[in-house]
């Protein structure tokens, strides 16, 4: 399919990272309502409205807060920031529509590719309507009492990534939310267990 891929938003200060550790955050697509305004910048377009202020989207205020930061600046400076699906997903009516076989089997390869190039050592997936259980990567359920969200240890010859799928910040608990990061910025090996569905 014909499509124009999103290039990930990376912060001035990503290799510094938080807690000595580089960082991902992961959302799920874009939208909207123009698609004369689609071009490769449009996430790097967005994070830089967000910082500036000029764009106040919840989503990324709630994750910035559940990082125990307070500026936009700082925060997503520290940070990669990409998209699971990295094309329009469509108009702003369309925001919540899942992506076909498709698209997720682009969204899926590309989610690799992002990881082998910026090598980030944990990667917080904030939604649950992704495909990346199709890469068999063993999710399992993080320790008790957060065992609504799951993670998974990509370990390649470069870099090895600890990825946590958790919830989008629109219905998630934010306590958890919080409770879940704190847990994962020591980014241990995941412990064995059932993979998650």
């Amino acid at each position: 399919m014909d499509y124009i891929e999103h290039l990930p938003f990376e912060g001035k200060n990503y290799n510094e990272g938080i807690s000595g550790r580089k960082i991902a955050i992961v959302g799920y697509s874009h939208h909207h309502d123009d698609p004369s305004g689609d071009n490769t910048e449009f996430t790097r377009f967005t994070i830089r409205q967000v910082i500036s202020g000029q764009w106040k989207p919840r989503f990324f205020t709630v994750i910035r807060n559940s990082f125990g930061y307070s500026s936009h600046d700082e925060f997503w400076n520290k940070v990669l920031f990409f998209n699971y699906v990295p094309m329009m997903i469509g108009v702003g009516a369309e925001r919540y529509k899942w992506a076909n076989e498709e698209q997720a089997d682009i969204a899926n390869a590309r989610f690799l590719r992002v990881l082998d190039d910026y090598a980030p050592d944990c990667v917080f997936v904030f939604t649950k309507k992704t495909r990346l259980g199709a890469l068999d990567l063993d999710f399992a359920p993080m320790p008790s009492p957060l065992q609504s969200f799951v993670a998974a240890t990509r370990s390649t010859p470069a870099a090895k990534s600890v990825i946590y799928r958790l919830r989008h910040p629109q219905g998630a608990n934010g306590h958890d939310l919080r409770v879940a990061i704190r847990t994962a910025l020591g980014c241990e090996e995941t412990p064995e267990g059932q993979a998650a569905a």
